[in-house]
């Protein structure tokens, strides 16, 4: 063989090895797209704690749920709640901090620094941002029913800062009643 036919022949191999790599690099990524490899992951646990109340045939249930973010991507929280649900009443209560407060500057003599302002919610950019391995935790409380069974459902709404797909995880749990003693 002379080398110009050589040189056709390792062109040709080079090619066809390229073209298998690309191939395969599509095949690969597009197995991990759809077996949700890109999806955000998150993670939730719920505490539910439960103590009587001064009110008779009350008691007041603190719901506790922490928010842990997985290794991809970072996530906007859009939404939190916790429903509670017992014999024939429900009560639908936001998790509390689960949204950025605006800020207002404070002098200091000759320098400035940042206060939140708890009373109002942030409109410029008003999602608490968790990047990947972040994690946290909401909570809120309700009265409850003493003597009743509770079941507690979490829902979380969030979405990539890129804007694309919305994802929601949930939890729940049951709160038994306190023994009476």
């Amino acid at each position: 063989m002379d080398s110009a036919t050589i040189k056709t022949v390792v062109e040709t191999i080079k090619g066809c090895a390229e073209i298998f790599a690309l191939v395969a690099a599509a095949l690969y990524f597009g197995y991990r797209f759809k077996t949700g490899y890109f999806v955000i992951n998150l993670s939730l646990s719920v505490k539910p704690s439960r103590q009587r109340s001064p009110k008779d045939g009350v008691d007041f249930l603190v719901v506790l749920v922490k928010v842990k973010k997985g290794d991809r991507s970072s996530l906007n929280i859009h939404d939190a709640r916790v429903k509670v649900r017992w014999e024939g009443d429900e009560k639908i209560i936001e998790l509390i901090g689960a949204d950025r407060r605006k800020s207002k500057v404070e002098s200091l003599g000759a320098v400035q620094r940042k206060v939140i302002n708890f009373q109002d919610r942030a409109e410029k950019h008003p999602f608490i941002r968790l990047t990947p391995g972040e994690e946290t935790t909401f909570s809120c409380y309700v009265e409850v029913p003493s003597g009743i069974v509770c079941n507690i459902e979490v829902a979380v709404l969030g979405e990539k800062p890129s804007g694309q797909r919305t994802g929601q995880w949930r939890a729940s749990v049951v709160s038994l009643p306190l023994l009476s003693r």
